[in-house]
């Protein structure tokens, strides 16, 4: 079906899956087999590595749906095939990266320069802070025209040698119009009038002069509310796990999809070591995630924190059992 830098999807037979897995796959005929690469890539691809870090994150994505799965949050996970593939549920995955954040930390501050490092987002109570800020980012890019655009088409037309030749925006940060989709109908099930602004992802705003573009939704003002709610589930659930290893989690990034087998929204695509930020002691010099690629970090060191992080998130499922 789609065959990325980083990661394999491929379409299962579905007369074959009913028999090919357990009982449980049975009612979904529609199935994906998600393999994963030796590969890293950052900064819109401008930094791509080949490093043994596939093993890592495969175990890494299936422990923490199976953990998510235990505190009853939807994902389209269904079981591992080894440390390579996993088997999940077809999804239609919407254009839409899903960011929750504890603490404020890196693009945000370039956005929001009145806020400090390291602001904590959430309110505190027994003990413990809720709500964490959650924004959503498109994930299309936006041309120096205007244009709506794949990032492999904005990478093959403006990147040279790794530096954009033209002012490109990838993953802007996209802000729903709930005025105008109130003003035409008011109906929660709706797409009529249900759009979406977009604006630079690493510049002072959003604000009236810096849009991008405007876009329609592709889900309704129902499904919306559902998607923020499930970010912030995840994001809380996934905290509470790192706490019992003393590590922080700063910030994470997740995708959803609408399963094609019931049309139920599902986390779904992968959650590893390229998801988040984690500090142990809450210390950003002692990072484990995929920053200490973008940093330019020997890759002996960033796949040693790859393996690190798969210690702790395979320790996940025994977490008050």
């Amino acid at each position: 079906m789609i065959e990325g830098k980083t990661k394999k999807i491929t379409k299962l037979d579905p007369n074959l899956a009913g028999k090919m897995w357990s009982a449980k796959v049975a009612p979904y005929p529609h199935l994906v087999n998600i393999e994963t690469k030796d590969r890293l890539t950052a900064n819109d691809a401008a930094i791509d590595a080949t490093a043994t870090v596939a093993a890592y994150k495969t175990n890494q994505t299936c422990d923490v749906f199976r953990y998510l799965m235990d505190k009853e949050i939807p994902t389209a996970f269904i079981s591992q095939q080894d440390s390579f593939n996993f088997i999940a549920r077809e999804c239609e995955m919407f254009p839409y990266e899903c960011v929750a954040r504890r603490r404020a930390w890196g693009s945000f501050l370039k956005r929001k320069l009145q806020i400090q490092p390291g602001h904590i987002f959430g309110r505190a109570t027994g003990g413990r802070y809720q709500d964490p800020l959650i924004e959503f980012f498109y994930k299309l890019a936006v041309a120096p025209n205007g244009e709506i655009i794949t990032e492999d088409e904005a990478r093959a037309r403006y990147l040279r040698d790794g530096e954009w030749t033209e002012t490109v925006h990838t993953d802007p940060l996209a802000v729903w119009e709930w005025s105008d989709w109130r003003a035409a109908c008011d109906d929660e099930n709706s797409f009529e009038e249900f759009k979406l602004k977009l604006y630079p992802p690493k510049q002072p705003g959003p604000n009236a002069n810096t849009v991008l573009a405007t876009v329609p939704s592709v889900i309704t003002p129902a499904e919306y509310k559902r998607i923020f709610s499930l970010t912030a589930k995840t994001f809380m659930a996934l905290e509470d796990a790192w706490k019992h290893f003393d590590v922080e989690l700063i910030d994470m990034k997740i995708e959803f999809g609408r399963d094609v087998n019931t049309g139920e929204i599902l986390v779904a695509d992968v959650i590893d070591n390229d998801s988040w930020r984690i500090w142990p002691g809450g210390d950003h010099e002692k990072q484990l995630d995929k920053q200490s690629f973008r940093d330019g970090e020997p890759l002996d060191e960033v796949t040693e924190k790859y393996r690190i992080v798969t210690d702790y998130t395979k320790q996940f499922n025994h977490i008050n059992k």
